[in-house]
């Protein structure tokens, strides 16, 4: 259950970097390049839920569903506790609203010249009034009517959906590229052995299954010298992936290629449909 831990903590670290942004001033969870897309909300969504996804990378746990739907609350409540201390800390001063706590609390103004400004009526009025800011050098540059209510509404919905989705995407950069064992769903220990050229699999993999016979005699295997037909050409990369819980040991061989970009440039890629794997013995480790 630390994972609960984690993600209250990061999420309490979210809403105060929200309120020290308030002091310079700028205001980060409603940052809309555009007008239209929820840039603050995405990002403080998907760091409210951080500390959940480092806790089960970290720890070497599998991720499911109850870590989504958590992150997601997270996401979810820090935007509201955001919404509430802008309320609790909004005062104002020679007419305008700072989060400084100079001048009177907006509590003590009436909403509507009929009602005084509660959490209620202040979310009211930014529901129906959402204020777009643009950071600029002078402090802030404000629209508000000029847009009309119906993007005000729309607006406020965006920024929450915001947060959620920031939640969601968070999970897939924080765990991307995990590899699990699938009976205690912890992380394997994986180590880089060595590469060659692709032309001599079969040979390879004969070579190291005849290795298994104890760890020396792999050793001696993987250290051999290996040399490359060119550069920029394809190659086969040699995994050792293992599970201390387990005592379950695989040797992974991954064909790997070079991707032409522009400028003469190459990024080297992964054909996964090219992807072997043989299971080793566990003394090997």
């Amino acid at each position: 259950m630390l994972y609960i831990f984690s993600g209250i903590i990061s999420t309490a670290l979210v809403i105060l970097l929200e309120f020290l942004f308030w002091q310079i001033p700028f205001s980060l969870h409603d940052f809309r390049p555009g007008l239209v897309l929820p840039a603050g909300g995405l990002i403080e969504g998907a760091l409210c839920s951080l500390g959940i996804y480092l806790y089960l990378r970290i720890r070497k746990r599998r991720l499911k569903a109850r870590h989504f739907i958590f992150g997601v609350i997270c996401a979810f409540v820090g935007f509201w506790v955001i919404y509430y201390l802008n309320y609790s800390s909004a005062y104002i001063n020679n007419g305008m609203i700072n989060h400084s706590f100079k001048g009177m609390h907006i509590s003590n103004y009436m909403y509507d010249n009929t009602h005084s400004f509660n959490f209620g009526n202040y979310l009211n009025f930014i529901f129906n009034h959402y204020i777009v800011k643009t950071y600029s050098v002078g402090g802030y540059i404000v629209t508000t009517d000029k847009l009309g209510i119906g993007f005000h509404r729309i607006a406020f919905i965006l920024e929450c959906i915001g947060f959620c989705l920031g939640s969601l995407g968070c999970s897939v950069i924080a765990m991307e590229g995990r590899d699990y064992c699938k009976s205690c769903k912890g992380d394997f220990t994986i180590k880089r052995l060595y590469s060659f050229d692709p032309e001599i699999l079969g040979e390879e993999m004969e070579g190291i299954t005849k290795s298994f016979e104890s760890k020396s005699t792999f050793s001696d295997f993987i250290s051999k010298d290996r040399r490359h037909a060119k550069e920029q050409s394809p190659f086969i990369e040699v995994y050792l992936k293992y599970c201390t819980s387990c005592k379950v040991a695989y040797i992974s061989f991954k064909y790997m290629y070079f991707k032409e970009k522009a400028n003469d440039q190459y990024k080297l890629k992964e054909d996964k449909d090219r992807f072997k794997q043989i299971e080793a013995p566990y003394l090997i480790t």
